[in-house]
């Protein structure tokens, strides 16, 4: 039975291992104009939050007038801060 609860540990430190491979970062999206989203703090991070979902990010929100969004794709381009 501790055998099984090992191989079972092992297996699920391999699944989540893998799922961090695929490349999600954090950062400013880029418009096609190479600018950051703009938002303001006090309307509140609902802009943000679905603007960054629609770029398969799991969440977003505004930050320093900027949309800031979490998990990004790595096809995304997202500000350097140059």
């Amino acid at each position: 039975m501790i055998y099984y609860s090992v191989f079972v540990l092992c297996l699920a430190a391999i699944v989540s291992e893998i799922g961090n491979v695929q490349g999600k970062k954090d950062g400013y999206p880029l418009t096609r104009e190479g600018l950051k989203i703009s938002c303001m703090i006090v309307a509140g991070n609902s802009f943000c939050d679905t603007t960054c979902k629609s770029m398969k990010s799991s969440y977003g929100y505004c930050y320093a007038f900027g949309c800031y969004c979490e998990g990004l794709p790595d096809d995304i381009k997202v500000w350097d801060g140059k």
